[in-house]
């Protein structure tokens, strides 16, 4: 083991590179040799594979944050995003976990109660401050990335995101006209059907889906959607602030998704071996209903 003297010159080095502008990677790649000295070097060599996609190599950056202070400063932005990371797919596990109970009170108390000290604890540690980041949503098999400002927030958006999947498979409420275009009950991926959801949680969706209902229909196209919401946006927050991620799907994501769907269902349409008598007449017919 080398002296913490020595370690403290490397650190001392890297930093005079980095304000020269010198990049980590480039820096470890450089003096490889000397960092291996307290790291492994299979978890450097992984850490510099994965480039900037630090969440793939979350536990080979964790070992190389805690082997030297070196490493540790040199990968400070790199622990944020895998810390994050892991406080995601923990809230997912515990999610999945509450969901095998059939959302049963205690379960559900004891999850908030939980998510409640972890996020607090995360917002609390040293050099660990919890920044707004881009995080990555999955409703329905569709990926949604929206910015999450904080630990407690976050795991709010998953809860109430799952909970408004698991009812929309059971046909408990309503999908908004946009949510029509892409989904139906029953078909969502990888969400169950015959999980009981709690009146207190359905009451908090259906209510605010039941009020966004009453200003936009599926005659509108998802310009006049997002129009027409616009005006509502305070109040359906304040109803539930969990709400941000659905007209988020609505400004940010309906319009891509409606047009890869025509993509997807004209390009169908096209003459092939299996289907060679389709005219082209059938194609324009098939985009302009999709379209319009």
């Amino acid at each position: 083991m080398m002296s913490g003297y020595f370690a403290e010159a490397v650190k001392d080095d890297w930093l005079e590179c980095a304000s020269s502008g010198m990049s980590w990677d480039r820096y470890a790649r450089s003096n490889k040799d000397v960092l291996c000295l307290w790291c492994e070097e299979k978890d450097l060599n992984e850490a510099l594979a994965a480039k900037k996609d630090f969440p793939s190599v979350a536990l080979q950056v964790k070992r190389l944050v805690q082997s030297c202070s070196a490493l540790g400063n040199m990968l400070s932005v790199a622990w944020e995003q895998v810390s994050r990371a892991c406080w995601t797919q923990d809230i997912i596990k515990k999610i999945q976990d509450v969901e095998h109970e059939n959302y049963i009170s205690l379960a559900l108390r004891s999850f908030k109660d939980c998510m409640t000290l972890n996020a607090k604890a995360i917002m609390s540690q040293k050099g660990q401050k919890y920044k707004k980041m881009e995080v990555e949503f999955n409703f329905g098999g569709k990926e949604v990335k929206m910015d999450v400002g904080s630990a407690s927030e976050e795991w709010q958006f998953h809860l109430d995101k799952r909970v408004q999947e698991v009812a929309l498979q059971g046909g408990l409420v309503d999908f908004l006209p946009w949510e029509d275009l892409f989904f139906s009950a029953g078909s969502l991926p990888d969400v169950p059907q015959t999980i009981r959801v709690p009146e207190d949680c359905l009451r908090k969706i259906r209510d605010v889906r039941e009020f966004c209902l009453e200003h936009i229909d599926s005659t509108m196209t998802i310009a006049h959607m997002v129009k027409a919401i616009k005006s509502k946006e305070k109040t359906l927050l304040k109803m539930n602030a969990n709400f941000k991620l659905n007209l988020h799907m609505l400004k940010n994501y309906a319009q891509e998704w409606v047009e890869d769907d025509v993509k997807h269902q004209v390009l169908a349409c096209l003459p092939s071996e299996q289907s060679p008598d389709i005219s082209m007449d059938k194609v324009a017919i098939h985009a302009m209903i999709l379209i319009s």
